[in-house]
């Protein structure tokens, strides 16, 4: 059951990231998989540091709405379920959107 929900949360993040827009997409790799401060990357974007962590913050969280949706019905889990699948989702997120925006 472990190795099907791996699959399907890693295709449910890809699905997210593919709707995500191009700069909240840019700005994930450069903190996520490139190591870039928020202050960094807010300097290379003409932003302040804080608009880059509400950027961030509001990616994960779409992101995180977005693979709950998905994996609900792929996986067809019911609503009193989803809670527990959502702390499995948080914990595993950032290392799958790594991974993915890595490639």
């Amino acid at each position: 059951m472990k190795g099907e929900i791996r699959r399907e949360l890693q295709a449910a993040v890809k699905e997210a990231l593919g709707r995500l827009e191009e700069r909240e997409r840019l700005v994930m790799r450069l903190w996520l998989v490139s190591g870039s401060t928020l202050s960094n990357i807010g300097k290379a974007l003409g932003v302040t540091q804080q608009t880059v962590s509400r950027w961030l913050a509001a990616a994960r969280e779409e992101i995180l709405k977005d693979v709950q949706r998905n994996l609900a019905a792929r996986l067809k889990i019911s609503r009193e379920e989803l809670p527990s699948f959502a702390r499995l989702i948080q914990s595993q997120l950032d290392v799958s959107i790594s991974r993915l925006l890595g490639k």
